[in-house]
């Protein structure tokens, strides 16, 4: 997959749910990641000038957000509710390592079956490797939907996977990852696949794996993101030992 630079804007960005395990599709040049959603649902939320909107089983669009300042957003595993990001105009007051005082990002939850109410689930700040983070990507709402998971921007070229609990509001930093997907259904449902790199004798990995909302690696996915759709086209598929 071609790396885009990290100069570049968000280009296109959807999350669609057709047809058995879920994937999702992200096209963001800060990620640089092709993930995908899938799942029997037939649903589909994307982004409009900062807007998102949601399409039904039956091709019904309609509205959900009118802020104008929204991203990335994805649908819950049981596709009742979206999970997506929020600029605000806050400044941090500080600097990330990628960004020089950034304005505060949130994470939000619509809710479509009760006329899309919205709920801020989480909008602090992230304290992590000493750093600050307020810059939050690719959310996600765990099946069980007690906590959610999204991405900071740990270096330059490494991200890390923070889990909040949605009635808490405590949050903590699973694992570093350059990306992640969740399982929504399956033998690991809840689980992650999540790439990550790794400095070993012979070099630099960027390998996947199977690893649990509490960080703990749980198995060997593959080396390619080929193989880790393969893993997610099949969500009894047996992980493999760690290596």
């Amino acid at each position: 997959m071609r790396r885009a630079s990290l100069a570049a804007a968000f280009s296109t960005l959807e999350s669609i749910k057709t047809g058995g395990v879920s994937w999702r599709r992200l096209s963001t040049a800060m990620l640089c990641l092709a993930c995908f959603q899938v799942s029997t649902l037939g649903q589909r939320v994307q982004v409009r000038a900062g807007d998102i909107y949601h399409t039904d089983a039956s091709g019904n669009a309609r509205k959900v957000t009118s802020s104008g300042v929204d991203s990335d957003p994805a649908l819950s595993p049981d596709g009742r509710s979206v999970i997506f990001v929020r600029k605000t105009s806050t400044p941090a007051g500080f600097d990330e390592p990628r960004f020089s005082n950034p304005v505060r990002t949130q994470i939000w939850m619509a809710d479509l079956d009760h006329g899309d109410d919205l709920r801020l689930l989480f909008g602090g700040v992230v304290d992590a490797w000493n750093f600050k983070y307020v810059t939050f990507l690719t959310p996600r709402l765990a099946p069980d939907r007690q906590h959610l998971y999204f991405m900071i921007m740990l270096s330059a070229t490494e991200n890390a996977i923070v889990k909040v609990g949605i009635e808490s509001g405590q949050y903590e930093v699973i694992c570093n990852a350059i990306e992640y997907f969740l399982m929504d259904s399956g033998r690991y449902k809840g689980d992650l696949v999540v790439e990550k790199k790794k400095y070993l004798p012979e070099g630099i990995s960027q390998l996947f794996w199977l690893v649990s909302p509490e960080g703990e690696e749980l198995g060997y996915v593959g080396a390619s993101e080929i193989d880790a759709k393969r893993f997610l086209d099949d969500p009894d598929r047996e992980a493999r030992p760690l290596p």
